[in-house]
């Protein structure tokens, strides 16, 4: 009786295991925005078709978002193609970062440096450099609207680092 109990745990756990991976990746799924009214999005995005999946990118990927609160719409080639995004998801140049009311987001980027962004933000990713022979990075960001912490981390590995934030009023570096 016993040896029939122990057969019957690893596979019970394991039926466990699939059933609520297929859980979490609906729930996953619906989180990617499906219930965002339209009038919360900003005229940018008032006639783009936003996907409720990842949508990937020909340019270079600079980074990776790691959280999202609320919800975050990511826009590609000048605003044509949008998705909700996730964490996980893959930044590339040339992107733009929305986050609407209520919500925030922070992405890395490879070279280590980290972005923070509050609510009612457009950033763009305008350029991102990292040349590991001369030990040097750069990264040029663009805000039209909101706040955004930038981390500008210098590594051992890099023996300059700059980081350029664009608005339409100033323009700041953090070297």
């Amino acid at each position: 009786m016993k040896s029939r109990t122990l057969l019957y745990s690893p596979i019970a756990l394991l039926c466990c295991l699939v059933f609520s991976f297929l859980l979490l990746s609906d729930a996953t799924a619906a989180n990617r925005g499906r219930s965002v009214p339209a009038n919360q999005l900003p005229n940018e995005l008032k006639r783009t078709d936003i996907k409720d999946y990842y949508a990937g990118s020909g340019t270079k990927q600079v980074g990776a978002i790691q959280t999202v609160i609320g919800h975050v719409v990511v826009a590609r080639e000048g605003l044509r193609r949008a998705y909700h995004a996730a964490p996980g998801d893959r930044l590339f140049e040339k992107d733009v970062i929305f986050t609407l009311k209520g919500s925030k987001c922070r992405f890395k980027l490879i070279g280590e440096d980290v972005v923070t962004m509050g609510e009612n933000t457009h950033l763009g990713i305008k350029n991102f450099q990292e040349n590991q022979r001369r030990s040097t990075k750069s990264s040029v960001m663009t805000i039209a609207k909101g706040k955004a912490m930038f981390y500008a981390l210098r590594l051992f590995k890099h023996r300059s680092n700059a980081m350029v934030v664009e608005t339409p009023t100033a323009v700041s570096g953090v070297r």
